[in-house]
Formats: C-alpha cells, sequence, structure tokens
C-alpha cells in the first residue's frame, strides 16, 4: 500500500515538473535586412585644422599687461597682438642714453687731446728734420701723439658701445609689443594677461585666412567611394562645402586608415581651427557587400557586436561588424544577408535556437505586446 501511495506520489511531481519547464515562445519584432543604396550619405567625426599656423611669442621676458585679441580674432598684418609690460625696458633705456651722454663727452675730450698731440707731432717733426731739435723731443711727441690716439680709440671704442645699448634697449622696448606678422586669425590663445613669460614661450597662434582646411579619418571600406568627391562640414546647423584635397595613409593595429583633408570652397571665415563637426560625404556602395539594419537589432555579447537571425520560428545569433551610422535609425553593418530577418524587439531576453513568435510589423495597436 504504502508502496503505491509513493508511485502515486512521485508521478505527481513528474507531471508538475512537465508543466514547469514547458518552453517559452517568446513574441519578437523582426526586420528585412536591406541593400545599400546606389549612392550613400556618411557622416565622420571632424576637426578644422590650419595648413599654415605660427606660433607668436615675444623677443623678450616679461609679464603680460594686456592682450589685445581673443580667439577667432582677425588681426592685419602689424596689428598689435599683446602688450608686455615694459617698465623695466623704459628704466634700462634710460639708463644706456645717460651712459651713451657720458661716453660721448669722455669721447669728444678725447678727441680733441689726440687732434692737439697729432698737431703737435706734425711741428715737432718739422724742426726734427730741420735739427732744430733734438731727437728727445721728437720722441716725446711722438709717444704723446700714440698715447692720445689709443686713448680717443677707446674712448670712441665705449661711446659706441654705449651707442649700441641704447639702439637694443630700444628694440628691447619695441619687442614688447607683440604685433601679426600677416593677416589672419588668432586660433589659440596659449598665455593670458599676468603670465610671466620668457623669451620665445607661444603665447597664442595665428593661421592664415585662407589656410584652414577640415581633417577626417576614413576606414579602408569608405575610402574609394569618397577620392575624387566633395561633402560638406557641418557645425551648428551651418553647411560649408568641401573639395577632397589629400588623402593619406596610416596603419594601426593591422588596420589601415586614411586621413582625409579637405578645403573650404566657400567662404568659411567664421569657422575657427580646433572646430570640431561632422563632414557629410556621399560615397558610391558599388562593390560593397554591406547591409542596413536598425540599430536596436544589435546587442553585445561577449565583447562583440551581434544580432538576432529569425528563420522558421527560431533565433540563431550571428557576429556583425558595425560600419557606421545611417539614415532614420539604422545603421551599416557587415556579416548578414539581405534579405535575411533580424530581431529589432526583445533582443535581450533571447537565447540560441529559441523558439519565438513573430509580430506583425510594429504599430500603436501591438506595442504592448513587445517584450
Amino acid at each position: 500500500m504504502k508502496l503505491k501511495i509513493m508511485i502515486f506520489i512521485l508521478g505527481v511531481a513528474l507531471l508538475g515538473c512537465e508543466k514547469e519547464i514547458k518552453e517559452v515562445i517568446r513574441p519578437v519584432q523582426t526586420e528585412v535586412v536591406s541593400s545599400l543604396p546606389q549612392k550613400l550619405y556618411l557622416e565622420y567625426p571632424a576637426i578644422v585644422i590650419s595648413e599654415n599656423e605660427t606660433l607668436l611669442s615675444f623677443r623678450v621676458a616679461g609679464a603680460i599687461e594686456k592682450m589685445e585679441v581673443e580667439i577667432g580674432s582677425f588681426v592685419k598684418k602689424g596689428d598689435v597682438i599683446a602688450r608686455m609690460d615694459k617698465r623695466d625696458y623704459e628704466v634700462q633705456l634710460k639708463a644706456f642714453e645717460n651712459k651713451s651722454k657720458v661716453a660721448k663727452g669722455a669721447y669728444e675730450s678725447a678727441k680733441a687731446v689726440a687732434e692737439n698731440a697729432r698737431k703737435q707731432y706734425q711741428r715737432v717733426e718739422t724742426l726734427y728734420k730741420e735739427k732744430a731739435i733734438p731727437k728727445k723731443s721728437y720722441d716725446e711727441a711722438l709717444a704723446g701723439v700714440k698715447s692720445a690716439s689709443a686713448g680717443e680709440l677707446a674712448m670712441l671704442s665705449q661711446y659706441q658701445e654705449a651707442l649700441q645699448g641704447v639702439e637694443n634697449c630700444k628694440n628691447q622696448l619695441k619687442d614688447t609689443e607683440l604685433k601679426a606678422p600677416y593677416d589672419g586669425y588668432i586660433s589659440k590663445k596659449i598665455m593670458g594677461e599676468g603670465s610671466v613669460v620668457g623669451a620665445g614661450i607661444p603665447v597664442v597662434a595665428i593661421s592664415s585666412e585662407s589656410s584652414k582646411q577640415v581633417r577626417i579619418n576614413v576606414s579602408e571600406r569608405d575610402i574609394k567611394g569618397i577620392e575624387s568627391g566633395v561633402g560638406e562640414f557641418i557645425i551648428d546647423n551651418k553647411h560649408y562645402k568641401l573639395q577632397v584635397a589629400e588623402i593619406g595613409k596610416v596603419m594601426s593595429i593591422g588596420k589601415m586608415t586614411y586621413p582625409v583633408t579637405f578645403n573650404f570652397i566657400e567662404n568659411s571665415n567664421d569657422v575657427l581651427v580646433d572646430t570640431m563637426g561632422i563632414v557629410k560625404l556621399e560615397s558610391d556602395t558599388e562593390g560593397r557587400d554591406e547591409v542596413t539594419i536598425p540599430v536596436e537589432a544589435i546587442f553585445e555579447r561577449d565583447g562583440k557586436s551581434r544580432v538576432w537571425v529569425y528563420s522558421d520560428g527560431k533565433v540563431v545569433s550571428k557576429e556583425v561588424e558595425m560600419v557606421a551610422p545611417y539614415d532614420n535609425g539604422k545603421i551599416i553593418i557587415s556579416g548578414v544577408e539581405v534579405g535575411e530577418k533580424v530581431v529589432t524587439r526583445g533582443v535581450h531576453e533571447l537565447s540560441e535556437e529559441q523558439k519565438v513568435k513573430e509580430l506583425q510589423p510594429f504599430t500603436e495597436t501591438n506595442v504592448g505586446k513587445v517584450l
């Protein structure tokens, strides 16, 4: 009797387990994988650079007293960009001007003495030739003119040195003003008012008006479609037309990257160097095997991008490579085929080979059914 009861209880338990492990069929939303259009518009992060950017610095050391520009300011050649505290250089100039006055007086005195000595020597030389005076008097006159001439040269050297000091001080005083070497825009402010800088330390950067360019990095997959194309630089809802100027080539972590440089082909005066924006390009898709899918179809697993592919009431995951954003919430990828169906809703609740129920296209009437 006890044995029959135990068998009955075991049967009921097993029946309950069967009910518990009954497979869940989840409802999912799917979408057919689309091919790329013949012409594709790609967007890349971009930065404005300068082909001709110059770092400007003072030729003398001191404290910056006044900055006359801001980033983006337009300056003409010779315009003052920054002013340095010039009081020390004014004091130095005054000292050398006083020194030059003293040296000038000393030189003029030595010159007068030397001229008198030369005249005296000429008289003595004539008398000596006529044997009117002894050789001793001649030797004394000769020694006197040599000494006076040496004194004159020494004072002249000191006077010239003082004059050069005055000239140097004037140049240093002039160099307390930092001026634009050519017409252009201030692209960077490195130092500000109150900063103490040494000679040659960069204070600002200036870019010539016509040297601004835009640079992006393009993958090997995309480069063929844009080699001779035009594009546009977009920032703050403003669009500026571009023309490809140069395409480089850089090997990075086993992949080839192409730095592409563009020239502006219309007025870009209000665009500053180092400005970040977007470059939009038209690319020819002939020969490319990428497709487009909704971005919400992609999920991450084990550090890789994957999608669920629906077929015959089941889903299997496939690894994909994301290529670039596309329009209307879609993304360009590789790894699945045109015509396959990918799950776009409920992707995080699925497992390999799980049975699913495909819902009708996503609408307001069935939104509540999607998990």
